[in-house]
C-alpha cells in the first residue's frame, strides 16, 4: 500500500508565491540600502559586478579566460573591488577554482612530467628565497616582495586553466583570435594616447600603454612587449590566410618604432633570427622590408635615438665607474650601472637570493649607497620608499640576484623546452592553423628571449600582462595534446573525436 506523500509546512511556505515576494521586498530593502549608501563609483562598480556574475552564470564560467585576456590590457587595480582585489582577481578565482573542484571530484590520479618536476623544484627554490627576504627585510617585504609573488601565484593558475580549457582545434582559434584582438586593440589605445590624451578613470590611467612621466607620448609599459611581441607573430604567420592582416604588419612595426624600447628592437632582432633558424626567408624579407621602410619615414625620429644608445655605450667605457649614473646620464649608461650593481651583489650570495625583488629591496637597504645626504643614490630607479622596486633591466640577472645560480640554470632548462615543445608542435601538427599558430608561438619565445636581455618581464610589480606569457604557454601546451592525440587526423576528425568525448562524459 502506497503512503500518499505531503508538503511540509517549510515545502508549502516555499512554494507560496506571496511568500517568495515577500523574501524578494527584504531582500531588495536591504541591497538597496546597501547600494545607495554608497558612492556613486561603488554604485557603478557593483552594478556591473552584478551583470558580469548573471553572464557568467548564464553563459558559463569557460567565457571567464576570455574575460582574463582582456583585462590583461588594463590597468590593475583602477576597477578594484574590495581593497587590492580587483575583477581579475574574482574572475581568477572563480574560473579556477571550478577547474579545481572538478578536477577533484574525478579523483583521477596524475603524474608531473619531467618539465613539471623541475618547475616544482623551481618553485620551492623561489618560496625558499622569499621566506630569507621575509627574514632579511620584514619591514618592507609584504609590499615589495609578497605581492608579486602573489600575482605569480595567479599567472600559474592562468596556465592550468588555459591547459584545461583549450581543447580543441576551434577552442585554439577562438582564443589566439582574441589574444590578437586585444594586441592590437591595446596598440590602437597607445597611439591614440600618444596624440591626444590619456584615458582615466577617477584620476588613474585605464590602460598599461604608458606611466606618468611620459603623458601624451608614445611610450610603453616594457612589460607590454608580452603582449606586443605575440600578436605581432601571430599576425605575420596568420596573414596568408587573412590578407587584410598584412596591413596591420606595417602599424605595430610603427608603434615598435616610436615607442623607443631598445628590449623591444631587440626581441623582433631574435625573432628574425628565429625566422633564419626555421629557414623561412620570404618572412624574414617581409619583416625587415616592412621595418626599414616604416623607420626610413620616422629617420627623425629614429637617429637621435640612435645616437643616444652609442654615445651611452661609448661614454660608460670611457668614463670612470661612477654611482649612480655615467657622466652621460644616459637611460643605457644607467642600465650598465645597475646590472654591475646586481653583479657586485650576486657575488656576495651567489647560490640564493632575497625573493622576487630581492634585488630592489637589497639595493635600497644597502648603506654603503647612501649619499652624505642619507637618500639612497639609486632613489630615482625605484617606485616609493616604501615599496622599492627596482630591477636590473635583464631577465636572467634578475633570476640570479633574486634566486640563485641553480634557479637559473632551471629556468633556461623549462624555456629550452617549451622552445623544444612548440617546435615539435610545428613539425608533426597536420593542421595548417595549428602549424602557423606554433611557429609564431616559437618565434615568440625566441623573440622574449632577446628582450629578456634588457627587460625584466615575468618578475613586475602591479601588472597583469605576464598572465599572455603564462596564457601561450598553456597554449603551447594544448596544441601539444592535440597533436598527439590526433596523430595523422586531420581538424575535422579531432573534433569530431572530441565531441563525442563530451557526449560520452554527459552519459
Amino acid at each position: 500500500m502506497d503512503i500518499p506523500l505531503t508538503e511540509s509546512r517549510i515545502q508549502k511556505l516555499l512554494n507560496n508565491r506571496w511568500f517568495f515576494i515577500f523574501l524578494v521586498v527584504i531582500a531588495g530593502y536591504f541591497l538597496g540600502n546597501f547600494f545607495f549608501g554608497l558612492t556613486l563609483y561603488k554604485q557603478y562598480l557593483w552594478l556591473f559586478l552584478g551583470i558580469f556574475f548573471i553572464i557568467v552564470f548564464a553563459i558559463g564560467t569557460p567565457i571567464l579566460l576570455l574575460l582574463l585576456l582582456l583585462l590583461s590590457i588594463f590597468s590593475r587595480g583602477v576597477f578594484n573591488i574590495m581593497g587590492d582585489i580587483t575583477l581579475f582577481d574574482i574572475s581568477l578565482i572563480i574560473l579556477s577554482g571550478s577547474i579545481i573542484i572538478r578536477k577533484i571530484s574525478i579523483k583521477k590520479s596524475f603524474k608531473f612530467r619531467k618539465e613539471g618536476k623541475v618547475f616544482v623544484v623551481f618553485m620551492s627554490i623561489i618560496i625558499f628565497s622569499e621566506a630569507l627576504g621575509f627574514i632579511r627585510f620584514p619591514g618592507i617585504f609584504i609590499s615589495a616582495s609578497f605581492k608579486p609573488f602573489l600575482q605569480l601565484i595567479e599567472y600559474l593558475l592562468v596556465f592550468m586553466c588555459a591547459v584545461y580549457l583549450i581543447r580543441t582545434p576551434k577552442d585554439i582559434k577562438k582564443y589566439v583570435g582574441f589574444e590578437v584582438f586585444c594586441g592590437l586593440l591595446l596598440a590602437v589605445v597607445t597611439l591614440y594616447e600618444a596624440n591626444f590624451g590619456i584615458f582615466t578613470f577617477r584620476d588613474q590611467p585605464i590602460f598599461l600603454n604608458t606611466y606618468y612621466p611620459f603623458l601624451g607620448e608614445l611610450k610603453i609599459n616594457p612589460s607590454l612587449m608580452l603582449l606586443f611581441i605575440p600578436t605581432f607573430w601571430l599576425v605575420v604567420f596568420l596573414a596568408r590566410k587573412k590578407l587584410y592582416l598584412f596591413g596591420l604588419i606595417p602599424f605595430l612595426v610603427y608603434i615598435f618604432i616610436l615607442s623607443a624600447s631598445r628590449s623591444l628592437y631587440l626581441g623582433i632582432l631574435g625573432g628574425v633570427i628565429g625566422l633564419l633558424y626555421l629557414k623561412n626567408i620570404s618572412r624574414v624579407a617581409l619583416v625587415l622590408i616592412i621595418c626599414i621602410v616604416v623607420g626610413a619615414f620616422n629617420i627623425s625620429f629614429v637617429k637621435p635615438k640612435v645616437s643616444e644608445v652609442y654615445e651611452s655605450f661609448e661614454g660608460y667605457f670611457s668614463d670612470p665607474y661612477t654611482f649612480p649614473y655615467s657622466i652621460k646620464k644616459t637611460s643605457t649608461a644607467g642600465r650598465f650601472v645597475l646590472i654591475k650593481t646586481a653583479l657586485l651583489l650576486t657575488l656576495r650570495h651567489p647560490f640564493w637570493g632575497y625573493g622576487i625583488n630581492g634585488f630592489g629591496m637589497e639595493l635600497y637597504s644597502r648603506s654603503d649607497l647612501k649619499d652624505s645626504s642619507g637618500n639612497n643614490v639609486f632613489l630615482d630607479w625605484f617606485g616609493t620608499p616604501l615599496t622599492p622596486f627596482s630591477d636590473t633591466h635583464n631577465q636572467y640577472l634578475q633570476i640570479l640576484a633574486d634566486h640563485g645560480i641553480l634557479a637559473l640554470v632551471i629556468f633556461f632548462y623549462l624555456i629550452i623546452k617549451m622552445l623544444k615543445i612548440s617546435l615539435n608542435n610545428y613539425k608533426k601538427a597536420n593542421d595548417r592553423f595549428l602549424k602557423d599558430v606554433s611557429r609564431a608561438l616559437f618565434i615568440s619565445l625566441v623573440s622574449l628571449l632577446f628582450a629578456f636581455l634588457g627587460v625584466v618581464l615575468l618578475e613586475t610589480d602591479n601588472n597583469i600582462t605576464p598572465m599572455i606569457f603564462w596564457f601561450n604557454l598553456g597554449l603551447i601546451y594544448s596544441i601539444k595534446r592535440l597533436v598527439i592525440n590526433n596523430k595523422g587526423k586531420n581538424n575535422n576528425r579531432m573534433n569530431h573525436d572530441f565531441l563525442k568525448e563530451r557526449e560520452n562524459e554527459k552519459v
